[in-house]
């Protein structure tokens, strides 16, 4: 445009190696209180004083879930209410391992894990050995649960009366998640809401 209504049509591009953007993202990532029990640590901070939360240590490498997104902080809330001893725990998109390692440090017996991208197998697994997780209670696997024609249905995967926590709801999409868990059979026990997120549970 001759009046430079639109300013320069420039680009410039360049080049990051992956470990440097790993790591720019520690100097904001820091040790936080969620909820009434759980305190999330990073590897690489101590502890300020003595702490009577559940201490859940995490080096997130590249993948989902620090406990800083509200998605994540939303379904940490409802561990904490939820999570029985004994309890056997399913995390669907397990990202770090942030939920279901911080479930069984609040007393599941068990817990399996599942997400889309492979390289979540390790940084999971890393995750629960670095809080003294025994594998014996803990497996991860990759997997899609959309499209893998071999996995059933949630619902059926349920024992009467289990818990369902559904988080990463947009606001304004929240009744619409609603009405399909209770079309498929689910009974909504509670919703909340943290920002522009809405977290779902059911039974």
């Amino acid at each position: 445009d001759s009046d430079g209504v639109y300013g320069r049509l420039e680009t410039e591009v360049e080049g990051t190696k992956t470990e440097d953007w790993a790591n720019a993202w520690k100097q904001y990532f820091h040790t936080m209180e969620i909820g009434e029990k759980i305190l999330v640590k990073p590897q690489w901070e101590e502890l300020s004083e003595p702490t009577d939360r559940v201490v859940f240590n995490i080096n997130p490498g590249m993948s989902f879930g620090t406990g800083s997104h509200e998605t994540t902080q939303l379904c940490l809330a409802q561990l904490e209410k939820y999570v029985t001893p004994g309890c056997r725990m399913l995390d669907l998109g397990c990202g770090s391992g942030i939920l279901s390692v911080v479930s069984l440090l609040l007393g599941a017996k068990e817990a399996f894990a599942v997400d889309i991208d492979p390289n979540c197998i390790d940084t999971a697994y890393e995750n629960s050995d670095m809080n003294n997780i025994d594998r014996d209670r803990y497996t991860v696997i990759s997997g899609n649960v959309v499209t893998d024609p071999d996995v059933k249905e949630i619902i059926s995967q349920h024992k009467y009366g289990g818990v369902f926590i559904t988080s990463g709801i947009i606001d304004g999409r929240q009744d619409e998640v609603k009405d399909a868990l209770i079309k498929e059979g689910f009974t909504v026990v509670g919703m909340e809401r943290r920002k522009d997120w809405w977290s779902i549970v059911c039974k």
